[in-house]
């Protein structure tokens, strides 16, 4: 994508992986780049957000090293805007970076920690499982971009796209957290 183009509701997109050569010669139809981690996850009928859900695709067609997606809603795309999933499951792991970041969590008794990108609840119980590890017991919330409930929090979830008003999540994010502070 480079400097940037505008995809046009109704057109057609394909993503393909970051770094295949057939991506860096010009083609008639646009592609975005990937991580392989996240193309090999993805299905036909599942939404892709990007730049904070601005422009949303649906993914059509998949393939090995691409996926067809028709713009659902248009709008510009360019370089490091971020690419949001809510229909996908992706595998959930907790990095290297992640284990230092609640390693500090802990180490600073913070009253709750927010993990990002849980699709599951199974997810979430994992990340306590890591905090408990460490001898806390501080609570853990979901901060998740999936359309997938997650545990008993309903009401905290970042959705990119369809964010809440700022008054409200603050209301939903203290009520469910509310039951679970160091217990």
């Amino acid at each position: 994508i480079g400097g940037g183009s505008k995809l046009e509701a109704g057109s057609r997109f394909r993503l393909g992986l970051e770094g295949d050569s057939e991506l860096e010669s010009p083609g008639e139809e646009l592609t975005l780049p990937v991580e392989r981690g996240v193309l090999e996850h993805l299905q036909p009928g599942e939404r892709l957000l990007i730049d904070n859900g601005l422009v949303e695709l649906e993914v059509e067609q998949r393939e090995e090293r691409f996926v067809t997606a028709r713009v659902e809603t248009g709008g510009y795309v360019s370089s490091r805007k971020g690419l949001n999933l809510p229909d996908t499951h992706l595998p959930f792991t907790i990095s290297a970076k992640d284990a230092a970041d609640i390693r500090f969590a802990v180490a600073e008794e913070v009253d709750y920690l927010a993990a990002s990108y849980v699709g599951a609840a199974e997810h979430l119980q994992t990340v306590r499982e890591r905090v408990r590890a460490l001898g806390a017991a501080l609570a853990v919330a979901s901060c998740s971009g999936s359309d997938q409930p997650v545990g008993e929090i309903e009401g905290a979830r970042r959705d990119a796209g369809r964010r809440l008003a700022s008054e409200r999540a603050q209301v939903d994010a203290r009520s469910a957290l509310a039951p679970r502070s160091r217990a």
